[in-house]
Formats: C-alpha cells, sequence, structure tokens
C-alpha cells in the first residue's frame, strides 16, 4: 500500500523484536528507516539486509 512513501522513520530498539518488526513494516511501506539501537553491529547488519532487499535503511 506504501501508506509511508517518502517519508523518514526512526525507530528506537530498532534491532530486537517488535522494533526490528516495525523497522521492517516501514521499509516495506515505502519510509527510509533509520535504527536507533546501542547495538550498533546488530543495526547496522538488519540495515545491510534491508538494503539488499531493495530498501532504504540506515
Amino acid at each position: 500500500m506504501k501508506r509511508v512513501e517518502g517519508k523518514v522513520a526512526a525507530v528506537t530498539r530498532g534491532f530486537h523484536g517488535i522494533g526490528a518488526a516495525a523497522v521492517t513494516r516501514l521499509a516495506e511501506e515505502g519510509a527510509s528507516v533509520a535504527i536507533l539501537d546501542c547495538l550498533d553491529k546488530e543495526g547496522e547488519a538488519l540495515a545491510r539486509k534491508l538494503v539488499a532487499r531493495g530498501y532504504t535503511a540506515h
């Protein structure tokens, strides 16, 4: 549906559970997502996975 297409979303605790699900869903809906988490390496890994799928994530 692309409900948030063209928007930017910042998700805190974006690597864990519900945060990761929210990040993924927002990306699927067209948002550029910023994953904010104290676990840098894990957050970066999720961002790389989303970018590989064609989404915009940092």
